[in-house]
């Protein structure tokens, strides 16, 4: 995982506590994807989908004669962080909630899908985060 998605998870975490989710688990992995944030409210599950873009200029690492970006950044201000979730992410993404419920017993469990979008300024450090709740998965 790159600095800035790692970034961008541990904003969202911060984001869910401070409105009364418990962090139950995350970067829960499986070959066919991945859940970036498990979390609880009251009785009720949350798998959490983060996608964090970075709003500044892309980081260069100059490695011999050739630059190698370390992580891509919008450039263009109406670039949505959201606008990266696909249907083949979200296939995936359904895929891995399946699999965790099944894995961990869990069959009568209310629980639900989101999504957390992040642009982060690092020149301003700052970070806007959009709550994207009760995604509807197909």
């Amino acid at each position: 995982m790159n600095k800035v998605g790692k970034f961008g998870e541990d904003v969202a975490c911060v984001f869910l506590k401070k409105h009364g989710y418990k962090i139950v688990e995350r970067n829960y992995s499986k070959k066919w994807g991945e859940l970036d944030i498990v979390a609880k409210k009251a009785k009720k599950l949350c798998f959490v989908e983060v996608k964090t873009v970075s709003c500044e200029m892309s980081d260069v690492e100059q490695v011999g004669n050739q630059a190698s970006v370390t992580h891509v950044t919008a450039r263009n201000s109406d670039y949505r962080p959201e606008d990266n979730m696909s249907q083949s992410k979200i296939k995936k993404f359904t895929r891995v909630i399946q699999t965790y419920l099944q894995e961990k017993g869990i069959d009568k469990m209310e629980w639900s899908a989101a999504l957390i979008a992040i642009r982060v300024d690092t020149a301003k450090k700052i970070a806007k985060v959009r709550f994207i709740e009760n995604l509807v998965l197909q």
